[in-house]
């Protein structure tokens, strides 16, 4: 037990030393916990579910039901203005885009769902993943990740930049859009079950402060072995040292600029001291 614990104390003092350059970030969960809907509208009125969501009873999510028809309310979609996910993407390093998604087994059709980023200047100014993120028809919810990187993305509207759009979101907007990616979407009836959307931007910052450190090293730990989706950072359905790995790949510290010499030996080793404490609750008080 001692050895143990001296492993994980190890791991959190070299952690401190480790630094880096990587830029701010912000972090913004909507898990409708609270009976709200976070800000996303749309036309088929977006409704907060109190039960069902990926953890099961009383786990609230929204739900989107369309109604297929020509004009107002017919697609499947639901935009955000909330400051939270509107501005500067580019400042704060946003990097991708997560969600978990639910179809309904008595929907009809597998749903291929999209992100969009509308801005520099107007709502025609529109970026829409490249690649759809299918969600089966399985009545299982499912995690889904948007790449926001100019390679994973498609201009469908304007004349505007990448670069300038990610300088100035005006709102985002998850939709039904089959191939090929198009500036509309497409009309549907079925329901769509959303829960824990959230923007990411360096991999491991799971406070959102704009570093990888010892408190994020800690909610990390305090949710080993479980589905946590903020902890799970490969998306592979379970905390564990995997997730460590991505997180020690991405340390920054608090804000540090220090040089370390040799920094993938150091992860290396940090990963063999990881390997050590096989019980991760006895990590917890040397974290917090």
């Amino acid at each position: 037990m001692h050895l143990r614990v001296s492993l994980c104390a190890g791991v959190v003092f070299c952690l401190g030393l480790v630094g880096s350059t990587f830029a701010a970030t912000l972090m913004s969960v909507n898990d409708f916990e609270d009976g709200s809907v976070h800000g996303w509208s749309g036309d088929n009125f977006p409704t907060n579910i109190p039960t069902g969501g990926p953890n099961g009873v009383d786990d609230n999510y929204m739900e989107l039901t369309p109604s297929g028809t020509i004009g107002p309310g017919g697609n499947l979609a639901a935009f955000n203005l909330d400051e939270v996910w509107v501005g500067n993407y580019a400042a704060i390093g946003a990097s991708a885009i997560e969600a978990d998604f639910l179809n309904a087994t008595d929907n009809l059709n597998d749903l291929p769902m999209r992100i969009v980023l509308i801005g520099p200047d107007t709502t025609s100014d529109r970026w829409t993943s490249t690649e759809p993120f299918i969600v089966p028809n399985d009545g299982e919810w499912h995690r889904a990740r948007f790449e926001l990187d100019e390679s994973s993305l498609t201009r469908v509207g304007g004349i505007s930049s990448y670069d300038a759009m990610m300088q100035s979101v005006l709102r985002v907007l998850i939709r039904l859009d089959p191939d090929p990616p198009s500036f509309d979407g497409e009309k549907s009836t079925d329901v769509l079950g959303v829960d824990n959307l959230v923007l990411l931007g360096i991999p491991g910052d799971k406070n959102g402060d704009g570093a990888v450190d010892a408190a994020d090293a800690g909610q990390l730990f305090a949710a080993w072995g479980t589905a946590d989706p903020k902890c799970d950072l490969n998306g592979d359905g379970i905390v564990d040292a995997a997730d460590a790995g991505v997180l020690f790949t991405n340390w920054t510290g608090d804000h540090a600029t220090i040089a370390v010499p040799e920094p993938h030996g150091i992860a290396v080793w940090l990963a063999f001291l990881i390997a050590g404490c096989a019980v991760p609750a006895r990590c917890r008080p040397l974290l917090r």
